[in-house]
């Protein structure tokens, strides 16, 4: 009969992918862990640059990684910086690096 038949190999597939699927909790701690390490880099870089405090530059991170952006504080304002290309490059990445684990961590 039709039970008697060997499953198919889509749902062979499907069981073997169960098997690897990371748990919500590990993925919210590796993205939680991600975020603070990119938060407390880049205030390293933004305090002697911007002139901020080490609060006021995690608070930037905060809200400019999760979109708030509010505009109290906004980075590169200045006319010009030591090694300007480089620091304006290095902001781009935190930034973005900031915002895909933020965005993905509230997402989870």
């Amino acid at each position: 009969g039709l039970s008697a038949r060997r499953p198919s190999n889509l749902s062979g597939e499907a069981d073997s992918l169960d098997s690897w699927k990371p748990s919500v909790y590990y993925v919210m701690l590796i993205l939680g862990l991600a975020s603070m390490v990119i938060s407390c880099c880049a205030s390293a870089i933004y305090s002697p640059m911007e002139g901020w405090s080490y609060g006021e530059s995690l608070y930037f991170c905060f809200v400019a990684f999760s979109t708030i952006g509010f505009g109290d504080l906004v980075s590169s304002q200045r006319q010009a910086y030591a090694n300007q290309a480089l620091y304006r490059a290095g902001n781009f990445l935190l930034i973005l690096m900031g915002v895909c684990c933020i965005y993905s961590l509230f997402n989870v």
